[in-house]
C-alpha cells in the first residue's frame, strides 16, 4: 500500500465525499488535507476521482514516501497503520 496526501487549495465537500466513497482507508485531517491509502494508484487517477481539475476542486495529490516532523497522534497512528 502507498499513502497519498491530498492538499486542496480551499475546502471542498464534494472532494471529501468522493474520497469517502472511493477509499475506505482514508483520513480527512481537516477541511483542506487528507491522507489516502491505496494500492497501485496513480496520483492523476486519484485527483480525477476526487474531482480535482478545471471544473472541480483545486489542489494536488502527492505520493508520500517518507515523512518527518511532529503532528497529532491520530495522523501518526494512521500513517503507521497504512504504510506498506
Amino acid at each position: 500500500m502507498s499513502i497519498y496526501i491530498v492538499l486542496l487549495d480551499e475546502p471542498n465537500e464534494a472532494a471529501w465525499k468522493a474520497t469517502r466513497e472511493h477509499w475506505p482507508d482514508h483520513l480527512i485531517a481537516d477541511d483542506r488535507h487528507a491522507f489516502i491509502s491505496a494500492e497501485n494508484a496513480l496520483t492523476a487517477n486519484i485527483a480525477e476521482q476526487i474531482g480535482i481539475g478545471p471544473d472541480g476542486a483545486t489542489g494536488i495529490v502527492v505520493q508520500m514516501d517518507y515523512f518527518a516532523g511532529r503532528t497529532s497522534n491520530t495522523i501518526v497512528e494512521w500513517i503507521s497503520k497504512n504504510r506498506g
